[in-house]
C-alpha cells in the first residue's frame, strides 16, 4: 500500500485518524515545527496534513503515526456492494 493515493471515500474515514494524531501531538507537547523536524519535512507540511489538505500518501501517514509513536495498522474487509 505504499505510495497509494488515498481515495475521496478514504478522507472522510482518516479525519478520525487525523485527530487522532492531532490530540497526541498536542498530548506530547509538540509543535507543528518540532514533529517537521521528526518527520523530516516542513511545518507547512505538517499543517496541511492535520487540516486535511489534499490526500497524503500511506507511506506519509505512517511515517506520521510513527513519529508520533503509533504503529500504523490496516484492515481489510470485503464491502457489502
Amino acid at each position: 500500500m505504499a505510495g497509494e493515493w488515498m481515495r475521496d471515500e478514504d478522507t472522510a474515514d482518516f479525519s478520525e485518524v487525523r485527530r487522532r494524531l492531532i490530540e497526541r501531538r498536542h498530548a506530547l507537547g509538540l509543535s507543528q515545527t518540532a514533529l517537521a523536524e521528526r518527520l523530516g519535512t516542513t511545518q507547512s507540511a505538517v499543517s496541511d496534513l492535520e487540516r486535511g489538505t489534499g490526500a497524503p500518501m500511506a507511506v506519509t501517514v505512517r511515517r506520521w503515526a510513527a513519529a508520533l509513536g503509533f504503529r500504523l495498522s490496516v484492515r481489510w474487509e470485503l464491502r457489502g456492494d
